[in-house]
């Protein structure tokens, strides 16, 4: 008797059922970086944004070679917008941030979202590493969040697992170039 379903029992239910996508507190219009009319202008977008996010991260200049190359003074500016447990892989974020660092790459990185009073070991020894090149560390206020966001190039994403990827899914909205752990650009 358990495994016995009703017939035209999925029929009957369809009626009564709907997606409810997971909501996302944007910024008001002048914040965020397009609004769409139609679905087919929504794909055309995203696949031009798709390219242009494919372009700019190989022809980011100073990032192919040494810090400081003439041509494209300004530095790659990383976020990393998780609260900071360790389910969200901090370690991970942190070592390459010093590989980069020992390369001599000419990036920036912001440290966003929240955190408990007890911040990992690896995120102090990266600040203190980092030095100058930290913008953010920690929480900010939502006028400076989404001024963050709009200014970062790449988010990356080194959780173990996401239940909905709130934090990515927004730097998807502001046109920033996702990059899970896995090194392929979303």
């Amino acid at each position: 008797m358990p495994d016995s379903r009703p017939r035209g029992l999925a029929d009957l239910i369809r009626p009564k059922c709907q997606v409810l996508y997971f909501p996302l507190d944007l910024p008001p219009h002048s914040l965020t970086c397009q609004y769409y009319r139609s679905s087919s202008s929504v794909v055309e977008d995203l696949q031009g944004r798709r390219q242009d996010e494919e372009e700019a991260v190989r022809n980011r200049s100073q990032f192919e070679g040494s810090a400081g190359i003439s041509g494209d003074p300004q530095p790659l500016h990383i976020v990393w917008p998780h609260r900071w447990e360790h389910d969200k892989g901090p370690e991970e974020f942190c070592a390459t941030l010093m590989k980069l660092l020992e390369a001599e790459k000419n990036f920036k990185v912001s440290f966003l979202g929240s955190h408990t009073s007890d911040i990992p070991e690896c995120m102090s020894d990266a600040r203190s590493r980092l030095g100058e090149r930290v913008v953010h560390y920690g929480p900010l206020e939502r006028e400076q969040y989404w001024q963050a966001l709009k200014e970062a190039d790449i988010a990356v994403s080194t959780a173990k697992h996401e239940f909905f990827g709130v934090a990515m899914r927004v730097f998807v909205q502001h046109r920033a170039t996702v990059i899970q752990e896995t090194g392929r650009i979303l």
